[in-house]
């Protein structure tokens, strides 16, 4: 049988302190770990000036935009000799309602990455309409989609014109986000 030997109060006092700074230093070493890991694992090295952009699991290529990654069908390298013409930047569309004129589905619905910045997102007809949908001119500030074989992207009053497909779209985004 063991006979457990009496500690005085002082005794006791400095083993509570003893295993108080361990565990203190403990947790302050897993702190500084996280943080320095979280930092080497975040630092991807993606300058986003010049193309590459990372490629992730579905295919789409991330930019980072501040804290916030977007993701592009093409990277940008791909559409460097795309024509873009426009004067618009982010801060002409943010909290703004942005009206879309869609001639082409897969290309319009690249414009996710902008829809976090507006107000709304909202279909409508450039000029007469056949379909419900509210007729506009470029007195609003509208994106008129076009299907054609050339790409570039040109601007009329407040209207983007996006002609061609996903790549002109694509350079659109890059242009506004200041990547391009």
């Amino acid at each position: 049988m063991n006979i457990r030997r009496l500690e005085t109060p002082e005794v006791l006092e400095r083993r509570k302190k003893i295993r108080n700074r361990w565990v203190t230093g403990i947790i302050l070493f897993l702190l500084i770990a996280s943080t320095a890991g979280f930092a080497f694992m975040s630092a991807d090295g993606n300058n986003n000036n010049g193309g590459n952009g990372n490629v992730d699991v579905t295919g789409k290529y991330k930019y980072n935009f501040g804290n916030n990654p977007l993701y592009f069908s093409n990277d940008l390298k791909d559409i460097k000799n795309i024509s873009i013409d426009i004067n618009f930047t982010l801060n002409d569309y943010y909290n703004q309602k942005v009206y879309v004129s869609n001639g082409n589905y897969v290309a319009t619905n690249e414009l996710a990455v902008l829809q976090p910045y507006t107000e709304k997102i909202q279909f409508a007809c450039y000029g007469n309409c056949t379909e419900d949908l509210p007729e506009k001119t470029c007195a609003d500030k509208m994106i008129v989609v076009r299907n054609s074989a050339f790409e570039r992207v040109s601007q009329e009053g407040n209207c983007t014109f996006v002609d061609g497909g996903l790549r002109a779209m694509d350079a659109f985004l890059y242009k506004i986000f200041g990547f391009y």
